[in-house]
């Protein structure tokens, strides 16, 4: 298993965690050679299974996060795990095949086809302020609820680096008729300060 150190993340939704966090690592957008990635392989793995290699690493990290699901939730309490569309398409959508995998195991409903980007516009992460976020947010998804009226999801995501689409997300469902969404995301961008990035 990977070596993580989980932090409560708060928002909208019942519970949420963050496997690891890290204040400068992921504003990287390739893996910079002279970073020191020792203190947290999570980052490390992400990175490279996102930029197309470090394929071999998905047992381990369907591992690692199959046993975090167990210590903080009660599967016979959850009813479905879901990915956060990723924000561009790339070859290989590591939240979709994480998600395939850890459902398999545990084993949970998954769906990959529930919430869907029906809006193209720039990333949330490069907006500097909520007013602008909240503005492309809007009508940027669509949700198909209907099989989960009254269940309990677990939505997944690989970075966190504001809160306003998981926000938004939790929110539509439980519009939708959702009794409790769960958040666990890989990993999660602080300051300095380690307060999260929002």
């Amino acid at each position: 298993m990977i070596t993580v150190h989980p932090v409560r993340i708060k928002g909208a939704w019942a519970k949420g965690f963050s496997l690891d966090q890290c204040s400068d690592c992921l504003k990287r957008t390739v893996l910079d050679p002279v970073y020191d990635f020792k203190n947290n392989p999570l980052i490390k793995i992400i990175l490279e299974m996102k930029n197309g290699s470090g394929l071999e690493h998905l047992n381990e990290l369907t591992e690692t996060v199959s046993h975090f699901i167990r210590l903080e939730w009660n599967i016979n309490e959850l009813d479905w795990i879901l990915p956060v569309p990723p924000a561009r398409e790339r070859p290989f959508q590591l939240v979709n095949e994480l998600v395939r995998e850890v459902a398999e195991r545990l084993p949970l409903s998954f769906a990959c086809d529930i919430i869907k980007k029906v809006k193209d516009g720039p990333e949330i992460k490069s907006l500097s302020n909520r007013t602008e976020k909240k503005y492309y947010l809007k009508d940027t998804f669509a949700l198909d609820s209907s099989r989960m009226r009254s269940k309990n999801i677990l939505l997944i995501d690989d970075v966190l680096r504001t809160k306003e689409t998981l926000n938004y997300l939790t929110r539509m469902f439980y519009q939708g008729g959702i009794k409790k969404v769960n958040v666990l995301t890989l990993i999660c961008i602080t300051d300095k300060t380690g307060e999260q990035d929002v």
